[in-house]
């Protein structure tokens, strides 16, 4: 017998209406799982922005801090003294961020020219996150970065005279250049900094800021106080001489000068029983030398003053090219010389200077003071660094007479000049670098990332952590 055709029908419906109500529901399920899925990436978007912010605000408080990096007023400070600005909030038009710096340990307000720590805030549509990282200030001397480091940088001119004179490595000035031989006198860079450059060539650049460096005076008040200080508290009564002709750091005396000996000329340069020294070692490599000597020239049968690790305060500095020369102990140690004063003549340094360690140059520095010029001449091979920027109007650094100086010059006037048959340079040592843990930085590199705070355990990429 067969079924009735309404029966049929009934179970067709019903099949539709359950494989209708699935489908809905897998419709509903579909579309609540679409919008969850539109929920929460607006919301990742929005944490990734307010991140963004956090990120972008860092960034924007180290470039507002090397445009003045030795301002202690300039930084927005987290906690701020009389006259020094506030954390900082800038608005956007899709959120904002809050910045603000103190010292590595979190206490302030930050000094200039030190480690910082920068804690960011940024905001993205009510959403808020906050970073913090750590920045150290790179030497202006000798950076860490190639393209800043200088063989040369003068705030006001450089002047590279004569067809022999040469600079190798970075050339920089805020000011002006003039070469004899335009920019191939320059074996690297020439980079003219807020100006337009005056001479044409593959290795000219230009910058659109004016480059930021300490003056002497800003580098002493932050060592020492004043020059009162260094200059009551130097270390000249530490100079040395060889106790024999031998010629050896183990058998040395004290030279004889005192903390108040603050002329260096020929003069004064000779002490009373003073010895030359024999020691073969010591002639020029030409004549098979192997110590404290350059092909030309040696330690070997002159008078010798030693200087030990220290600092050392000078107001008149004149040594010729005879029977003197200096042997700078920095293998030991820094050895720094200060020439300051208001003395009206200018200085001279012609004497063989040689380092126990020639390898580091840049630990040996003569930091220039005065309002004069400051002439090293007549030496084959000066290494180390002479810093004279100085806001004294007639302050220049002149290398001159076929001196090779393996290190840099910075100063408000830099010359560089040659005659007709010798030749001098100033060229960046290679494979090192010139700075010391000590010098003030111009600009400030992050180490270790961020880290986002409240993040427990988290630690920086460096390993470190607060």
């Amino acid at each position: 017998m067969k079924r009735p055709q309404h029966h049929r029908r009934a179970g067709a419906l019903v099949s539709t209406l359950v494989f209708a109500a699935i489908s809905v529901t897998m419709v509903s399920a579909v579309g609540m799982i679409m919008v969850s899925h539109v929920s929460r990436s607006r919301a990742e978007a929005q944490y990734v922005g307010a991140l963004y912010l956090a990120e972008q605000a860092l960034s924007h408080e180290l470039k507002w801090i090397e445009g003045d990096p030795f301002n202690p007023n300039r930084a927005h400070q987290k906690h701020p003294e009389a006259g020094q600005p506030g954390p900082l909030e800038v608005q956007l038009p899709h959120g904002s961020f809050k910045v603000a710096v103190t010292n590595l340990d979190g206490t302030g307000p930050w000094v200039a020219g030190h480690p910082i720590r920068l804690e960011a805030t940024g905001i993205s549509r009510g959403i808020s996150r906050t970073i913090e990282a750590k920045a150290y200030p790179d030497s202006v001397i000798g950076s860490s970065l190639a393209v800043d480091q200088f063989t040369i940088f003068a705030r006001k001119s450089v002047t590279i005279s004569g067809s022999g004179s040469k600079a190798v490595g970075v050339v920089g000035t805020n000011g002006t250049y003039t070469a004899t031989q335009g920019a191939s006198a320059v074996d690297g860079a020439v980079l003219f900094c807020g100006v337009n450059p005056s001479v044409t060539g593959a290795n000219v650049y230009r910058e659109s800021g004016k480059r930021s460096f300490p003056t002497v005076d800003d580098i002493v008040t932050e060592e020492f106080g004043s020059w009162a200080w260094i200059k009551a508290n130097n270390d000249n009564d530490k100079i040395k001489r060889f106790k024999l002709s031998l010629g050896v750091l183990n058998n040395t005396v004290l030279a004889g000068f005192k903390k108040t000996s603050y002329t260096m000329t020929n003069a004064t340069f000779h002490v009373t029983g003073e010895l030359y020294n024999m020691n073969t070692l010591d002639k020029p490599k030409s004549q098979g030398g192997t110590r404290y000597a350059t092909q030309n020239q040696g330690l070997y049968n002159k008078l010798v003053l030693i200087f030990p690790p220290g600092d050392y305060y000078f107001e008149n500095w004149g040594l010729t090219y005879d029977y003197k020369a200096i042997l700078v102990d920095n293998a030991n140690g820094p050895v720094r010389i200060w020439i300051g004063g208001n003395g009206s003549s200018n200085d001279s340094w012609q004497s063989p200077t040689f380092l126990t360690n020639p390898n580091d140059p840049g630990s040996f520095r003569v930091y220039y003071g005065k309002n004069k010029t400051l002439t090293v001449s007549g030496t084959a091979a000066m290494p180390g660094l002479f810093y004279g920027v100085n806001n004294s109007a007639n302050s220049a650094i002149v290398a001159s007479g076929g001196t090779v100086i393996t290190g840099a010059i910075f100063g408000e006037r830099v010359t560089i000049s040659s005659g007709t048959k010798e030749k001098t340079t100033v060229g960046y040592p290679a494979e090192v670098t010139l700075g010391l843990t000590s010098d003030p930085g111009n600009r400030f590199v992050m180490r270790g990332g961020w880290r986002e705070i409240g993040s427990v355990g988290s630690a920086f990429t460096d390993g470190t952590s607060y």
